[in-house]
């Protein structure tokens, strides 16, 4: 099994297996519509992107 599957627009999704269940608030960013929430995990580090349309997006960390 691959650790990554592209998705219906091709973008790269990477399959984790950390749930971040343990998150610090990290900020806000105003939108066309809305805010950006960011947040990173306090057990993997990754930074978790809460976009103004309720898309969760994640930047894996190191």
């Amino acid at each position: 099994m691959r650790p990554y599957s592209n998705d219906d627009r091709g973008l790269m999704v990477i399959k984790r297996k950390c749930l971040h269940g343990e998150v610090e608030f990290l900020g806000e960013q105003r939108g066309e519509k809305g805010v950006n929430r960011y947040y990173r995990c306090l057990k993997c580090g990754s930074v978790l992107i809460l976009s103004e349309e309720k898309v969760l997006y994640e930047i894996a960390g190191s």
